[in-house]
């Protein structure tokens, strides 16, 4: 699976959580390990249910940003997905 493919997959995913009412707000977030060094992240402070495969955030493992548009950070959850990783 591809990169796109991969970000077109959490959006469809974080629209659905949202749909359902498991998440309210900016409630919750996704993250994908694409590689032992490199995920993908819904961004800090969004609603799920307007996240689009741009408005995803690439990180590394320290849980720095490698590519997001500016001023799109990860959540602070990041570091307990990366934990459990």
């Amino acid at each position: 699976m591809n990169e796109k493919e991969i970000k077109n997959q959490i959006c469809d995913i974080c629209h659905k959580l949202w749909q359902l009412g498991w998440v309210a707000a900016n409630d919750g977030n996704v993250s994908v390990k694409i590689d032992d060094d490199t995920f993908i992240t819904t961004p800090t402070g969004m609603s799920k249910s307007f996240i689009t495969p741009d408005k995803l955030v690439k990180i590394n493992s320290k849980a720095e940003i490698l590519e997001a548009k500016p001023g799109y950070r990860p959540s602070s959850e990041i570091k307990m997905h990366l934990k459990c990783y």
